[in-house]
C-alpha cells in the first residue's frame, strides 16, 4: 500500500510520440497534462517529453485531428514511454436543404414572389415607335372577314350583307367579357368571392356575368384593386337581394 502510494505520488518524464496512417509530419500537436497544467508540442517527428505522475490525464488535440484523451497507468511509469495513434477530425455538418429560390410550390402564392425581366419586344428595342397588341384568334377572323385584303375587299361586303361580321363582332366581345370576368378572378380568387361576399360556389360565374352587366364594369375592372373590391361589395349586396326576392 505504502509502496503503491509513493509510485503514485512519483514525478517522472515520458517521453512519447504521435503517430497517424497517412502522416508523417506531425508537428506542433498540444499535449496537456491536465492535473498539472503544464504541457508541451510535439516536434516534426511527431515526439515529445512531458512531466507526468500515475493518475494524470493527458489530453492530445490539434485542429485537424481527433482529441485524444490519455490516463497515465503504472504501465507508463515503468516503461516511460507511450505511443497515441491519432485519427483525423471530420467536422460534420447538420443536413440542410439548399434551394435557389423562395418558391413554395403554391402557384398562387409564387406567382406573386417570383420577379419577371420585361419581355423583349420590337417596342423596348426601339425597332418600333409603339407596342402592337396581339390580337385574339376571334378579332384576327373579324379582321380579316371585314377587310380582306384591303379596305375594300369583296369579302367583307359578302361578310356584311351575311351577318358574318356581325357574329364575329358578338364573339370578340364576349371574348373580352370573359378576360375582364378572368382579372377579377386573379385578383381576388374564387375562395374571397364565397367566403368574404357571401356568394355560393356554384354562383360565382353567375354573379362575375351579373357585375358585367354593370355599364362602367370595362372602366372599372382596369382600376386599382381597392376600387375594384369596393365596386365587388356593392355588386354583391345587389346581387344578393335580387337572389332573396327570387
Amino acid at each position: 500500500m505504502l509502496i503503491t502510494t509513493l509510485v503514485s505520488s512519483q514525478e517522472f518524464i515520458l517521453s512519447g510520440k504521435v503517430t497517424h496512417p497517412f502522416e508523417k509530419e506531425l508537428e506542433n500537436i498540444h499535449i496537456f497534462n491536465t492535473t498539472s497544467a503544464k504541457g508541451t508540442l510535439t516536434d516534426s517527428f511527431g515526439d515529445f517529453k512531458i512531466m507526468v505522475s500515475i493518475g494524470d490525464t493527458l489530453h492530445i488535440s490539434s485542429l485537424q485531428y481527433k482529441t485524444e484523451t490519455i490516463t497515465i497507468s503504472l504501465e507508463e511509469f515503468v516503461s516511460k514511454e507511450i505511443e497515441i495513434e491519432l485519427q483525423q477530425f471530420t467536422n460534420e455538418l447538420d443536413e440542410v436543404l439548399i434551394k435557389n429560390h423562395y418558391l413554395t410550390g403554391d402557384l398562387s402564392r409564387d406567382s406573386k414572389i417570383i420577379q419577371t425581366k420585361p419581355a423583349v419586344t420590337p417596342f423596348s428595342l426601339g425597332i418600333i415607335d409603339k407596342e402592337i397588341r396581339v390580337l385574339t384568334q376571334s378579332e384576327r377572323r373579324l379582321k380579316t372577314a371585314s377587310y380582306g385584303a384591303g379596305p375594300m375587299s369583296l369579302d367583307g361586303i359578302i361578310n356584311g350583307i351575311s351577318g358574318r361580321t356581325k357574329m364575329l363582332k358578338n364573339r370578340v366581345k364576349v371574348e373580352k367579357d370573359n378576360q375582364r370576368i378572368e382579372t377579377i378572378l386573379e385578383k381576388f380568387r374564387e375562395n374571397y368571392i364565397i367566403e368574404e361576399l357571401k356568394i355560393d360556389k356554384d354562383k360565382v360565374y353567375d354573379f362575375l356575368y351579373f357585375c358585367e352587366t354593370h355599364i362602367n364594369f370595362s372602366e372599372i375592372v382596369k382600376k386599382d384593386a381597392i376600387s375594384l373590391l369596393h365596386f365587388l361589395k356593392q355588386q354583391a349586396e345587389s346581387y344578393l337581394e335580387l337572389k332573396n326576392e327570387d
